[in-house]
C-alpha cells in the first residue's frame, strides 16, 4: 500500500496543508479531495507543505495546478512550501516551479501577502 499522510491546520488565517509519502497516480485522489475539504471549510488561502513528499508524478501535479488556477479565480491563493527537487522533479521538468508561488518554507509563505 502507498502510503500518504495529509493534515492541515489553520495558521494566521491561512490553511497550512502537511503533505508526506508519494503524490502519484495512486495517492492524488485522495489529495484532490482532502484540498477541496479544505477549500469548503478555510476558505481560499493555502500552503501546501511539501518538504516531507518522497515522490510527485504529473497526475499529482495536475491536482495542485487545478487547484492553483481555481483559488486564483476565487482571489485566493495556493503556495507550495518546501518543495524539494529529488522528490518533486516534476515541478522543474514542467517549469512551473517559475509560475507557482514556492517558498523554502512555510514561515517565508506565511509572511508574504
Amino acid at each position: 500500500m502507498v502510503s500518504l499522510v495529509l493534515s492541515t491546520e489553520v495558521r494566521n488565517g491561512q490553511a497550512v496543508v502537511t503533505v508526506a509519502g508519494e503524490l502519484d497516480t495512486l495517492t492524488s485522489t485522495r489529495l484532490d479531495r482532502h484540498l477541496a475539504e479544505v477549500l469548503r471549510e478555510h476558505g481560499t488561502l493555502i500552503i501546501l507543505e511539501i518538504s516531507g513528499v518522497t515522490f510527485m508524478d504529473s497526475r499529482a501535479l495536475g491536482v495542485i495546478l487545478h487547484y492553483w488556477k481555481q483559488l486564483a479565480a476565487l482571489d485566493g491563493r495556493l503556495a507550495l512550501a518546501g518543495a524539494r527537487y529529488r522528490s518533486t522533479k516534476v515541478l522543474w521538468v514542467t517549469g512551473l516551479i517559475e509560475r507557482l508561488p514556492v517558498y523554502d518554507d512555510v514561515e517565508s509563505a506565511l509572511a508574504d501577502p
